[in-house]
């Protein structure tokens, strides 16, 4: 998490199944709508998908000074 130009950026990344992990089970993908709802709710942007072999979700949210 950080703040970066007028906006506060969260990216939450994982690295995929360890070793001997059971293979993930397909998704609704109905959590990323809801998380692109609520974040657009406040004027912002949620980018989700494959990175390397896992996974991440980037959100986007304005934040300037004097918001609390």
């Amino acid at each position: 998490m950080r703040r970066d130009d007028g906006a506060l950026v969260v990216v939450v990344t994982d690295a995929g199944p360890g070793d001997g992990a059971a293979p993930a089970a397909p998704g609704t993908r109905r959590g990323v709508v809801g998380m692109t709802e609520r974040v657009a709710a406040f004027g912002g942007t949620v980018e989700a998908g494959p990175h390397g072999p896992g996974w991440r979700v980037r959100a986007c949210l304005p934040w300037h000074e004097g918001d609390a």
